[in-house]
């Protein structure tokens, strides 16, 4: 899990868990490049599934939105995946170890998923990622720096 920070520029973003109905609850996760994104809690009888895990910086956002709801990842029983985009998919690695859910993928997905799970530990955080992407030639540096001093 990287480091995953509340603000962007000089405003404030916060997790906020909203209730959608009785059987819904909204996890809003803000990442450090000012993306939000929303995981879904949805109990459905005995079944307690997680829609969408946002990006694995923003996994301890998401532990602590299902915390505020009485959730623990061990306590899932599903993990369902709209589609294989990073901030979809991200949480859902980085929370694998504490999760003993069912993931539940799009069609044609699993060997994506099980190859990102795998390689998910490995990935730098941004920008250091992006940075070994990128030549340090003349083109590539000055962006390189951008990066490192824009806010995350």
């Amino acid at each position: 899990m990287g480091e995953c920070g509340q603000t962007y520029g000089s405003v404030m973003i916060e997790p906020l868990v909203r209730a959608v109905d009785d059987d819904l609850v909204r996890i809003r996760l803000a990442a450090p490049s000012g993306l939000v994104v929303n995981a879904y809690l949805l109990r459905a009888g005995d079944a307690l599934a997680l829609v969408d895990t946002g990006f694995s910086c923003t996994a301890p956002d998401l532990v602590a939105g299902l915390a505020e709801v009485g959730v623990q990842p061990a306590d899932l029983t599903h993990v369902l995946y709209t589609h294989t985009h990073y901030d979809h998919i991200g949480g859902g690695a980085a929370l694998a170890h504490s999760m003993d859910a069912e993931h539940v993928l799009p069609r044609g997905t699993g060997a994506f998923f099980r190859s990102f799970f795998t390689e998910a530990p490995r990935i730098p955080d941004y920008p250091e990622g992006i940075s070994r992407l990128l030549p340090s030639d003349a083109l590539g540096g000055p962006v390189v720096t951008q990066l490192r001093e824009a806010p995350r």
